[in-house]
């Protein structure tokens, strides 16, 4: 499921407009974001290199803040997840090293 589509499935299922945005945009888009009163959180994912500007940027304006550099692909497994078949089925579309990483996440 990509991002854009998880956040209709959001907005279909009731959560209030506004509660949970998701914007693409350039380096202006971000620093109206990381920089706006209004915005209390921010999460990314992307280059390593912008990860650590957002987060730096946004803990110095005070805003909670999750930046995942280097983080294609990423995915998020729940402790009561059947491991095994979590991995059949990531393991197919993610590169061999890309899952690698994320089965050795998951048994953390």
């Amino acid at each position: 499921m990509t991002p854009t589509m998880a956040t209709a499935l959001l907005h279909e299922a009731g959560l209030p407009e506004g509660v949970f945005n998701l914007i693409h945009g350039d380096k202006v888009a971000v620093d109206a974001l990381l920089h706006h009163p209004l915005v209390r959180a921010v999460s990314f994912v992307g280059s390593t290199p912008v990860a650590k500007y957002i987060y730096q940027t946004a803990a110095a304006e005070g805003k909670r803040v999750q930046a995942l550099g280097g983080a294609k692909n990423h995915l998020v497994v729940m402790p009561d997840a059947d491991l095994r078949r979590r991995w059949r089925r990531s393991s197919g579309r993610l590169s061999a090293r890309r899952a690698s990483a994320a089965w050795r996440e998951a048994c953390w």
